[in-house]
């Protein structure tokens, strides 16, 4: 019963925003340019090139049952008078906006059945309602009217005006006069992956965009707030609430902290049996009871009713919300403030062989993921890939956004002939504070570093030409290691006139039998010198298993062959020649 009273009253609250609009004597009046596409990437309503009364009277009539709820809205449309031929002036608007209020009261009651058809349905009858009667039709996002979305317009005249969604896990607060136009709020949920936001901190669901048609700055803080989905094993001053300033990694703001609770805000349900909020740094009992009492105050009496109950000592993070102040509306959500730097990790193995052919080369995908301290996939980071030779499909150096995974990747043509190459993979640091900083900012708006640990890599790759593998260089043992793949068999050769050695490097980069008789530093075999029994070796291994070979000169010391890698497709790992002008040059220890 309670849950039912709250959707209530979160529809009244958007009905009387609504009726307030109406008073206003300031249109918009409709432009002839094009209208820019609502944030983050959502569906645009848009209306007709125009918007006859025909047209809404079919769409009333495709929205209703017959009855008297079709009668009652064809009846309010018909009411809004022409002025020469011409919809317009405070009468019109005054009615049109009666009308759009009559019509979200009937779909959050339920009056239209339910589904997205409906959602888009009512939408574009709102958007062609502003058209009628000339003012600039607001560009709808697909979730406005879902199952956690709220509209309502505020104005220049309007009271302090609260809207909290029906879950009353997100809210925002307009002072009287803060909207220096007629403006359309919205308020929808987002995923919670990829988070929306633009940075390397840990960020937590809910998040919410929250929007204003057309898009303004307000004049007077906006109190915003949103309530964590989960337990948060952060410090309670860590967390604070941060929005998008911009389209580019990097443009986020985290915002102060507003002095007392966000009106609207209710966090109850979440888990836990304390309630509290993650304001100023005030408790009740100490100096939040006078803020509180000064925004009950103020509230306009709907907004009044959408108040959280009495605060009380907050125990459970997934029952606190945290809150913020802001003049501008985006995607909206909490962050961590210590929890830079965020990670760069390869998703491809670092070092590889692939088959090359002179007449194409070879073409292989590479991929990075960035991610945060807690792994949480960051979208939206550039990678910038630049090829040591061969080409990058785009060109290069190469630029690619992450995606809701985190991931970005780069397809990349080998040059034909078979040899070494590389591909770097980096990403941008920005004002790098230092790594074991703990200290978050005090209460004020601040712009967050972005930072990663690892700002650039390299990926490695040896081209083989008819299944003969080339050799890597011998400076890389102890950082190529082994890593998991498929089965393959390599096939080994010496053409020397020594023996050669045969060595595993495993999972810590370490030469390494581990069967019985082996350990540390002893070879999987040991060829013998050219035209000898012995000289070829077969062996069974995985892709992305290397081998390195040696040969031990009496009073020299040991000259390394190189290291080798399998082929990373097909069931034969490749061949590897040693010897007849294959090795890469004496390395003696």
């Amino acid at each position: 019963m309670r849950h039912t009273l709250r959707s209530t009253v979160a529809g009244f609250t958007v009905t009387a925003a609504l009726l307030l609009s109406a008073c206003s004597d300031q249109p918009t009046e409709v432009s002839s340019e094009p209208h820019s596409p609502a944030p983050g990437g959502a569906r645009v309503v848009a209306p007709a090139s125009s918007c006859p009364a025909s047209s809404i009277q079919t769409q009333i009539t495709n929205l209703t049952q017959p009855g008297s709820l079709r009668t009652s809205l064809l009846a309010k449309f018909k009411s809004i008078p022409p002025k020469g031929g011409k919809t317009t002036g405070t009468a019109a608007r005054d009615k049109m906006f009666a009308l759009v209020d009559a019509i979200l009261e009937a779909y959050y009651a339920g009056q239209f059945g339910g589904g997205p058809t409906v959602e888009d349905q009512v939408l574009a009858l709102i958007s062609s309602l502003y058209c009628f009667v000339r003012l600039e039709s607001p560009t709808l996002p697909d979730g406005s009217l879902g199952e956690d979305g709220v509209i309502g317009v505020v104005t220049p005249t309007s009271p302090t005006t609260t809207l909290a969604v029906p879950s009353e896990h997100a809210a925002v607060t307009i002072p009287a006069g803060a909207a220096p136009v007629p403006t359309m709020i919205v308020i929808r949920i987002l995923p919670d992956e990829p988070g929306p936001l633009n940075t390397s901190l840990d960020q937590y669901p809910y998040f919410y965009e929250f929007s204003a048609f057309p898009e303004v700055t307000f004049t007077a803080d906006v109190i915003a707030g949103i309530c964590p989905r989960d337990n948060l094993d952060a410090i309670d001053a860590n967390l604070r609430l941060a929005h998008n300033t911009g389209p580019d990694f990097g443009d986020i703001e985290v915002l102060p902290r507003p002095l007392g609770a966000v009106a609207g805000l209710d966090c109850t349900d979440l888990g836990g049996e304390e309630i509290g909020f993650r304001g100023s740094s005030t408790r009740p009992g100490d100096d939040a009871g006078e803020g509180w009492s000064s925004m009950r105050r103020v509230l306009a009496p709907l907004a009044l009713a959408l108040l959280p109950e009495p605060l009380h000592a907050a125990t459970s993070l997934a029952t606190i919300g945290v809150g913020g102040t802001t003049k501008k509306f985006s995607p909206f959500g909490i962050v961590d403030v210590t929890s830079n730097p965020g990670r760069l990790t390869r998703v491809e193995p670092a070092f590889t062989s692939e088959e090359i052919t002179t007449e194409t080369g070879a073409t292989v995908t590479r991929t990075v993921v960035a991610r945060s301290r807690n792994l949480t996939p960051i979208a939206g980071v550039p990678v910038v890939f630049t090829a040591g030779a061969g080409t990058l499909d785009g060109g290069s150096p190469q630029t690619i956004l992450t995606d809701g995974n985190g991931q970005a990747s780069v397809s990349w043509t080998l040059p034909s002939e078979p040899a070494v190459y590389t591909l770097e993979a980096s990403v941008p640091e920005i004002d790098t504070p230092p790594l074991e900083s703990t200290d978050p900012p005090g209460n004020i708006a601040f712009v967050p570093d972005a930072v990663f640990d690892t700002t650039s890599m390299t990926f490695t790759v040896a081209g083989a030409d008819n299944g003969v593998l080339t050799a890597l260089s011998c400076e890389l043992e102890g950082e190529i290691r082994s890593s998991t793949g498929a089965p393959v068999t390599m096939f080994f050769d010496n053409r020397t006139d020594d023996e050669v050695s045969v060595f595993w490097l495993d999972h810590f980069g370490q030469r390494n039998y581990p069967f019985e008789g082996g350990g540390i530093g002893v070879p999987y075999a040991i060829m013998g010198p050219n035209g000898s029994e012995g000289d070829t070796h077969s062996q069974e291994t995985f892709v992305t298993h290397p081998w390195i070979l040696t040969t031990v000169f009496e009073g020299e010391g040991e000259f390394c062959h190189g290291i080798y890698l399998p082929l990373s497709d097909g069931e034969t790992g490749g061949t590897v020649i040693v010897g007849d002008g294959e090795d890469e040059g004496p390395v003696f220890e």
